[in-house]
């Protein structure tokens, strides 16, 4: 057990039937400690460590990702890190493939929607810069007037 969880490492832990990020405390005398990141501390006996229950978290999902596509963990609580983690970051938008999540921030972010930041995206191909609406809304602008392709944007 003390080879695969060294103290720092990030895991993942099964605790009531979900899955929650958590960072390992110790390894030792038949005991993994680890700390969620909602401030649990849960102390799990050797018995309890199974691959079912603990395990090693993908470096995707440490250091998260802007196209969650590319996450290697795809289970509802690595998608929600990716976007909490993003969201931390005022980054409230993510790209799944070609489909773009927001986050509301509840708050004004400064630079977020100022004239510049159109005139960069506009300039741009879809994937080019960091998820935007504006990167969705430059694509279709470009898909009907360069290939006169019909587009459909769902809000919801």
């Amino acid at each position: 057990m003390d080879a695969f969880f060294a103290e720092g490492a990030r895991v993942w832990v099964r605790e009531k039937e979900q899955l929650v990020p958590a960072t390992v405390n110790s390894c030792g005398d038949g005991t993994l400690v680890v700390t969620t990141d909602y401030g649990e501390v849960l102390y799990l006996q050797q018995a309890e460590v199974t691959r079912e229950r603990v395990y090693a978290m993908h470096q995707s999902s440490i250091d998260g990702v802007e196209d969650m596509s590319a996450l290697a963990e795809l289970h509802e609580a690595a998608i929600m890190h990716n976007l909490y983690q993003r969201y931390q970051k005022d980054a409230i938008y993510t790209n799944i493939g070609s489909i773009l999540a927001a986050v509301n921030p509840y708050k004004q972010i400064s630079g977020m929607y100022d004239p510049e930041r159109v005139d960069l995206y506009s300039k741009h191909h879809l994937g080019e810069l960091p998820p935007h609406i504006f990167a969705v809304a430059n694509e279709c602008y470009r898909c009907i007037w360069k290939r006169h392709d019909s587009q459909c944007v769902l809000i919801r």
